[in-house]
Parts: structure tokens; sequence; C-alpha cells
């Protein structure tokens, strides 16, 4: 034991011994409060003086005492749902512009704002999984655009088709979807109990632990959230009021990806990420809003969200699509009220239809839309249905037409119940007016400036680039097998590097 003992001590003076512990389960970490096993190898423990709220623990050789770090070089800038990027090369100057992207998680909005970015000098190409639906009918298809040209699959094999995040190492983004026996992540199956009705599937760094993480959010009666740890295939699961439309951002502005979530009707939910008493991380329903324009017979209330920095104050902000179109901006953490709704024909930020009682049908507009993060003039880009015409607006409140092929057409709108009159009821048939129903904002021809593609309920494809002063050309359709027109067009986009 003595002869033990003067090994370790000259093992220790001549500087040759290894001080490190390499774990394998977070039970092994018990050197401090909430120990958790990194997928190093290493032990971290909880410290709220680190901005992931974790340090590593003893014997974790070179990185002793020093804050966890999850930050990486994007293998694939163009694709969000990733850690949040190492803040150098060109990944610095995207973080100038909005330091979520280095300091929270590699957000959609980062992607944006990656392609715009000229340090970068990044070509995406660009895909989109596309979900229309019109009552029973619903159709799904991968649109990709490959800097030259669209083509498109159609997936029925597959419900709740979106795009996430590249597996960690890896660079092509992986198409996921559930059946009624699994939910699929690209090549990976994973088995789930009959029952279950997947209304979103992301990937988030959400503990901050850089493992590879999904989550899909369900129905089998009651609405819940799965967070997937897929290198060990292990599941946490937690209530939450909804299931449609889950995006991450950063609602709270702290160090923790927050996220959005349709609740049903017009109701919609701030799901901020906190930390519990055993240092484990859940979504808590924060705040709930309501869309306060009127419903529209055959559109869904709300429709869509998007993450953007409106406001140049360097924050991921919040836009919302459906009855109206909020912009929520609030510097200090977002949730209600919004600084800024819009609605009615044509959409005002006065909103003088709401105040309306006596055409209560006059406030009835659905918009469809999606931030156009332009450095330096951000705005947001939506659609009026019923109709075709298409607006943008600013946070200042301003409001503008974005003239869009064929927008002076009209639906046809029948009226009963004694007009005008609080029990007037009318309907639209839109049949001759086809109105667009999603937009994204990617950069197509790689000029380092964001182009708009529009995606109308006929599913027709049209593109606005940048470079033509946003002028819209022609139409690319894919090729539906429903002759009428959807009421509903949901996308998940992503994107890869092009050579």
């Amino acid at each position: 034991m003595v002869k033990l003992a003067l090994l370790v001590a000259i093992a220790l003076a001549s500087g040759c011994f290894d001080d490190r512990y390499h774990c394998t389960s977070d039970m092994q970490c018990n050197l401090g409060e909430g120990g958790r096993c990194e997928v190093d190898g290493n032990c971290t423990v909880h410290d709220t003086r680190c901005p992931t709220l974790r340090r590593y623990a003893a014997h974790s050789g070179e990185l002793t005492d020093q804050c966890f770090d999850d930050s990486v070089a994007p293998v694939n800038p163009c694709a969000g749902g990733q850690p949040p990027a190492k803040a150098e090369g060109c990944f610095a100057d995207v973080c100038d512009r909005l330091p979520a992207c280095c300091a929270v998680g590699w957000f959609d909005a980062c992607a944006q704002v990656a392609q715009e970015t000229a340090s970068c000098n990044l070509r995406c190409d660009t895909r989109i999984a596309i979900t229309a639906t019109r009552s029973t009918t619903t159709e799904q298809w991968d649109a990709r655009w490959n800097g030259d040209q669209w083509s498109f699959t159609a997936r029925d094999d597959l419900a709740a088709l979106q795009w996430v995040a590249p597996a960690p190492g890896d660079s092509e983004p992986r198409l996921c979807g559930a059946t009624a026996e699994e939910l699929v992540i690209g090549d990976t199956h994973i088995p789930v109990p009959p029952g279950r009705s997947y209304g979103s599937i992301t990937s988030i760094g959400f503990d901050r632990d850089r493992r590879d993480t999904i989550a899909a959010t369900y129905n089998d009666g009651r609405n819940r959230l799965e967070l997937w740890k897929l290198d060990k295939l292990t599941v946490h699961e937690q209530g939450v009021p909804g299931t449609g439309g889950l995006t991450w951002g950063e609602a709270d502005r702290d160090s923790y990806p927050d996220a959005i979530v349709k609740v049903g009707g017009s109701q919609f939910g701030f799901l901020y990420n906190v930390e519990d008493d055993t240092f484990q991380h859940s979504l808590l329903n924060q705040t709930a809003g309501s869309m306060a324009g009127g419903a529209t017979p055959g559109a869904p209330q709300v429709r869509s969200f998007d993450w953007l920095d409106i406001n140049d104050d360097n924050k991921l902000d919040l836009a919302i699509f459906g009855a109206e179109v909020r912009m929520h901006t609030n510097q200090l953490g977002l949730g209600d009220p919004a600084a800024r709704q819009f609605d009615c024909d044509p959409p005002t930020a006065a909103r003088e239809c709401s105040m309306d009682t006596n055409e209560p049908n006059l406030e009835a507009s659905s918009f469809a839309g999606a931030g156009l993060p332009v450095a330096g003039d951000a705005s947001i880009v939506f659609s009026l249905f019923p109709g075709r015409q298409v607006y943008r607006a600013k946070p200042d409140g301003s409001v503008a037409p974005f003239k869009f092929p064929g927008d002076t057409c009209s639906c046809v709108k029948t009226c009963t119940g004694g007009c005008p009159g609080p029990s007037c009821t009318c309907t639209y048939n839109c049949n001759a007016c086809v109105p667009v129903l999603a937009f994204v904002a990617r950069d197509v021809d790689g000029d380092h400036a964001l182009d708009l593609i529009a995606i109308d309920a006929k599913l027709q494809i049209f593109v606005a680039k940048a470079a033509n002063g946003y002028q819209w050309g022609g139409a690319t359709s894919i090729p539906t097998a429903f002759p009428n027109t959807f009421f509903s067009v949901d996308v998940s986009v992503t994107g890869a590097p092009i050579p």
C-alpha cells in the first residue's frame, strides 16, 4: 500500500497522472447537484454561473471547472434545429446580428441569416415538406429546389411530414413522420403505441446536452410531448396544451430554447423551457393567447408561426398568422399582448372591422404568411383569404400591397340572416380565385439575398427573387390529384449546402 501511494505521488509530481473519470450514466455523476453524464464521457454539475447552467465536475481532465459548452460549428448551416453555433468565422458574423444563434440554438431563423451573410458564402438547396388539407382530404409532398429546378415526390406513407436537422456529425437533413406503429426520423424507426395522432416533429437542443433530440407532439385523447434522445432511444414525456405547429425560438430571453404551439380554435400557447428542483428541463405553459379576428369558414384560425428579428433589436421576435396577423416583439420576453395586430380587407393595423358589431363578417379574413428578415428592412408578408391579394407589413404598422399574379380576382360572397346585423352569416366560394396559403423565405439563387416562395391553394409554386425586386415569376405546379382548392397548407423547411 505504501509503495502504491508512493507511485501515485511520483506520478502526480511528474505530471503524467491523468486525472480523468469517464462516466456512462447520470447516476455515476454524484460530484455535485444535478450531476449529468455528457456525450464526451465527462460529468457536469448544475451551476447558475454558466450560460448552459452546467459546469464540468472534478476529474474531467483539462475541462475540470470549465463551463459546459454545447456549441458546435454547424456541419450544415442551411438547416435549423441544431445546437448553437460556435462564434467563429462567418458564424460570428451571423451571431453579431442574431446572438441567439450562438447562445441558444441554431434555429431556422439562423439558417436564413447565414444565407444572407456574405462571409459565409453559403448556397443552399431548399426542401419543403408540404401538408395540404381540405376537410377530409390530405396530400403530402416532398418538394425540393436544387438550385436549378423543382422536383416533387408524393408522401402518403407518413403522417405529420416534417424536416428535422441532420444527425450529429452528418450534413443531410432528415425527413420524418409517423405511421400507425412507428415514429420515423430519417432511417431511425421507433415503435410507438397504437392510437397516437402525431402533430409536430422537430429537432431541438432542448436540454443543451449535444445529444440528438427530437420533440414530437401527439394526441391519444391527451395532448402530449415526447422528447427522444436518439443516441440512447430514451424518452421523456409531458403534457402540452396542443400538438400542432410546434416551433422553437427564444421567448423568455434566457439561454434555453422555448416553443409556441397551436392549442385549438383561435388559441395558441407560449411554452417556456424551465428547470425544476431536480435540475430537469420541461416546457411550462406560461402564456395563452387568442386570435382576435373573426373565423372564416373552412380556414384554420391559427395557420402558422414564424420567428425572425423584425425590429432590428438583435432578438428573435414572433409573427403569428391566421384569423389576424400578429407581431410579438417585446424586448424583455414574448407573450400576449401583441405589439402589432393586422386585420380586415384590406388589412390595417387600425383593424376598424373588428370594431363594427353590425358587420361581423367584414373581419372574417384568414391570413397565411411568413417573415422576410431582410437585414435592416425586415417585414412580414401575408396573403388574404378569401382572395388572392398579398401584403407586406412593417413593425411601424404600415401595410403595403405586394402584387401577386392575378391578385385582382375575388371570391363570391353569399350572405343570409339579415345583413347588415349581428345574425348575418356569410360563406365564400373561392374556386375561381385561388388564395396563397403558405410562404417560405430562402435564398434560391445563391446571391445572399432572401427570396420568397409562395404556395397557393391549387399547390402551384411561385418564386419572387430579391434580385428582381420581388417580382413574382410563373407557376410551377405540384401534380396534385385533388381537383379543387385546399384550405390549409402547412410547410416545414430545411436545406443543405450546394457544392
